[in-house]
């Protein structure tokens, strides 16, 4: 439309901070525009090095929401992420795992980095964001035995009678479960009763049904 018409003619006067942010809210808001995108993804590469940790996040989350495919945007941002992964709230680290996830671009030297700084603040967590974390290492078919502590508190919160996960958390954690169950069962024990729960999410919201 005209608005981002303007936008495009603007782009290299935007600092790299707003580029991030206006990508993100169009993508946020399902207003996506492939033309803006793909005009905004050179500038983006070349910019990376100055972007904060949120911006990295929210502009790879961006991308892989609009199903903008940029394996250089998402290589060059793994780099900067690592770099400044000691920076990355909760929020950063699951949207950015998922982000990768999303778009099966491997970059598992991130995934290890990002992993070791959420094991050092898993209270910090939202119940939604370690199961992201924990869906995006399904969908990658990346296990790791440092993922298990992030499991491990996933079922503390589930135990907590007063705790309530949300239904986007248990239909993320269905093919988590599977996928543990499958292939790790020996590492951690999946109460029955989360399992049912989280099929149960899964089933009513999901057309398709697990790979597992």
């Amino acid at each position: 439309g005209t608005a981002t018409d303007e936008v495009m003619k603007k782009l290299d006067k935007f600092k790299p901070q707003e580029i991030s942010t206006i990508l993100y809210s169009c993508a946020k808001v399902r207003q996506v525009s492939p033309k803006l995108f793909d005009a905004a993804t050179d500038g983006v590469i070349k910019n990376l090095d100055k972007f904060k940790p949120q911006s990295i996040s929210n502009t790879v989350w961006a991308y892989a929401t609009a199903r903008r495919v940029s394996p250089k945007l998402f290589d060059t941002a793994a780099v900067e992420a690592i770099k400044k992964m000691g920076k990355f709230r909760p929020s950063d680290i699951s949207n950015t795992l998922w982000s990768y996830a999303t778009f099966g671009h491997p970059s598992f030297e991130m995934f290890d980095v990002a992993i070791q700084q959420a094991i050092q603040n898993l209270n910090a967590f939202q119940e939604y964001e370690l199961c992201s974390v924990l869906w995006a290492l399904a969908a990658m078919d990346y296990y790791v035995e440092s993922s298990i502590p992030i499991f491990q508190r996933i079922l503390e919160l589930h135990q907590l009678n007063e705790y309530q996960f949300s239904n986007s958390s248990l239909i993320l954690l269905h093919p988590v479960i599977l996928w543990f169950s499958a292939e790790h069962e020996e590492n951690i024990e999946i109460p029955t009763s989360l399992a049912n729960e989280c099929r149960t999410a899964y089933t009513k919201n999901q057309v398709n049904p697990s790979k597992y």
